[in-house]
C-alpha cells in the first residue's frame, strides 16, 4: 500500500509541475521576449555606428522580425543609416515617403531621398527618380532628365527602366524619337523579366522595316 501511495504521488507531482510548467509558459508577456542571437549583433553594430547594422535593424523592424518592432523604430533606425549616405537606407527612406508611411505622401522628400541614392550609383533609385521625373512629382517635369536617369538604371539591368526608357524613344520624349532603340529596350526589358513590355514589343517590332529590324537584331547581339 504504501508503495502504492508514493507511486501515486511521484505520478501527481510530475503532473502538477507539468502544469505550472505549461501556465507560466502561457502568462510570459511580450514585451518581455529578448532580441534573437541576430539582431542583437545588429544592435550592437548600429550603435557602435555601423550604417549597413542600422539599414537592417530598420528593415526588421519594418518587416516585424525584430523583437518589440515598431515602424517607428524602423524609420528611426533608416534615418540614422540615412544620416551616414548609405544607399539602401536613403532609397528606403524615399519609399517610404513616397508610399505615405510618414504621414501624407511627400514627393519633395521623396525625391530628395532617391536623388541621394541615385547619386551613388543606386539602381532603383535611378529608375524611381526617372519616374519622379517623368510624371513631374516632387519636382518639375523633364522628360529630359528622365530619360537620363532611366538610362543609367537601364544599364544596370532594371528591367522597368528598359521599358519606360524605351516607351521615350517611342513616343521621341526627352530624347530623339527612335523606332529601333526603343524596340531594343522594351526586348531588353521582356528579357530581363519585364512581361508587360511584350505586347509593346510586338506592336513596335511589327512597325520596323526590314533594314530596321537588322539593325535593331545587331544591336541586340
Amino acid at each position: 500500500m504504501l508503495r502504492l501511495f508514493i507511486a501515486n504521488l511521484i505520478v501527481w507531482m510530475f503532473f502538477f509541475n507539468a502544469m505550472v510548467t505549461a501556465s507560466s509558459a502561457q502568462t510570459v508577456s511580450p514585451s518581455v521576449v529578448k532580441p534573437s542571437y541576430v539582431e542583437e549583433k545588429y544592435i550592437k553594430l548600429a550603435n557602435a555606428g555601423n550604417a549597413r547594422a542600422q539599414f537592417y535593424l530598420g528593415l526588421m523592424h519594418e518587416t516585424g522580425t525584430a523583437s518589440n518592432h515598431s515602424i517607428a523604430n524602423a524609420i528611426e533606425w533608416y534615418k540614422k543609416s540615412a544620416a551616414q549616405s548609405f544607399s539602401p537606407a536613403l532609397y528606403k527612406l524615399g519609399l517610404l515617403y513616397q508610399s505615405g508611411t510618414l504621414g501624407a505622401p511627400d514627393m519633395v522628400a521623396a525625391a530628395q531621398f532617391y536623388r541621394a541614392a541615385a547619386d551613388q550609383g543606386f539602381a532603383a533609385a535611378q529608375y524611381n527618380l526617372g519616374y519622379l521625373y517623368e510624371t513631374g512629382q516632387g519636382m518639375s517635369r523633364s522628360a529630359k532628365l528622365a530619360a537620363s536617369w532611366y538610362q543609367k538604371a537601364a544599364d544596370q539591368g532594371v528591367a522597368n527602366a528598359m521599358r519606360a526608357l524605351g516607351v521615350l524613344y517611342y513616343r521621341g520624349l526627352g530624347v530623339e524619337k527612335d523606332s529601333v532603340l526603343a524596340w531594343v529596350w522594351i526586348v531588353r526589358a521582356v528579357e530581363n523579366g519585364d512581361g508587360r513590355a511584350a505586347k509593346l514589343a510586338a506592336e513596335i517590332g511589327d512597325t520596323l522595316s526590314q533594314a530596321d529590324r537588322l539593325r535593331a537584331e545587331a544591336l541586340l547581339d
